[in-house]
């Protein structure tokens, strides 16, 4: 059982002069012939372009709910502009023809997912490291656990924490296994359900209805619109199987007395981690949280509360004091 636990977010790293930025990833798309990936992000999820040029574009706020963005895809539009695909029965009997749509989307959601991990995880191995941090290094408990959703190695390379002492919830970048990287919403939530007819119809209008809308039906257009359905469990970060999966970690946190969150957004799309980590440390837990201006201050102490914290059990504090 260990008395302190870290919970260590992107801003730690960030804090450390890496450049793990979401924006950072989104410049990375454009120069790395990723090119594909990062016009479907910034013409279907509501991401703005990006310049290098100019920094105001760089730091687009945007950009720092990437995994938020994740669930917004504009999927009506993504259908009907590639609609061209689509198999008509007045033309051609291909079988290629009528799977033209279908693959398009395949190849869409492959983008999207897989590739776009790929694409993180190169991005994250390609984040230069400083020679020397002596002036930034915090004050940090080297017998404590450390739950990182960072997918670098600071804290061994930085600190020289033990592998062992730290959790990667999300895997780590110079590991084997895919990076865990999406949104937090359920996708059943995006289920497209199938037209019903209006109430009240008689027996010949409902006979009518049945015939329109077997006469819309294209098996193409479907057979794409399933395809593309696909992408919303694809990119889904799947909160709770990784905490069933870590179970034997959260069961460790029983004595935690102080939880210290350092350069944590507290975003939704893991609150679920921190809601379990509150309801397994102890109620009087004593939790230090960083924060960065006072806009992030008020908003990490209304969260926090939200979460299920109380006031007396909070202190929000900078990084540079922890040094």
């Amino acid at each position: 059982m260990v008395d302190r636990l870290y919970i260590i977010g992107n801003g730690f790293d960030r804090y450390h002069g890496l450049d793990t930025s979401y924006q950072s990833f989104g410049l990375y798309l454009q120069r790395k012939h990723c090119y594909v990936i990062y016009e479907l992000l910034t013409e279907y999820f509501g991401l703005p372009d990006l310049d290098e040029d100019d920094e105001e574009s760089k730091w687009d706020p945007l950009w720092s709910e990437f995994e938020q963005r994740l669930a917004e895809m504009e999927y009506d539009e993504i259908l009907e502009d590639n609609s061209y695909y689509v198999g008509d029965a007045a033309g051609s009997n291909k079988a290629s023809d009528w799977h033209a749509y279908e693959q398009v989307m395949d190849d869409i959601v492959d983008r999207l997912t897989v590739k776009l991990r790929e694409a993180f995880k190169k991005f994250i191995l390609n984040v230069s490291f400083s020679t020397s941090i002596d002036s930034m290094k915090l004050k940090l408990d080297q017998d404590a656990t450390f739950f990182t959703f960072n997918y670098t190695d600071t804290l061994q390379r930085y600190y020289g924490i033990p592998d062992n002492n730290i959790l990667h919830i999300h895997e780590k970048a110079l590991g084997s296994k895919e990076l865990i990287l999406g949104h937090g919403t359920d996708p059943d939530m995006f289920d497209r359900h199938e037209d019903a007819p209006p109430d009240g119809l008689t027996d010949e209008e409902m006979m009518e209805w049945e015939q329109n809308m077997n006469d819309q039906y294209n098996f193409s257009y479907e057979r794409g619109k399933d395809s593309l359905q696909t992408y919303y469990a694809g990119s889904h970060k799947t909160t709770e199987s990784i905490i069933r999966g870590n179970q034997l970690f959260f069961d460790q946190l029983k004595n935690s007395k102080e939880v210290v969150v350092l350069g944590h957004s507290l975003s939704d799309v893991d609150r679920p981690y921190f809601e379990k980590i509150i309801s397994t440390v102890p109620k009087n837990s004593k939790w230090i949280v960083s924060f960065y201006g006072d806009e992030e201050r008020k908003s990490h102490k209304q969260q926090l509360l939200k979460m299920g914290l109380n006031e007396k059990q909070i202190s929000l504090v900078t990084m540079d004091s922890l040094k």
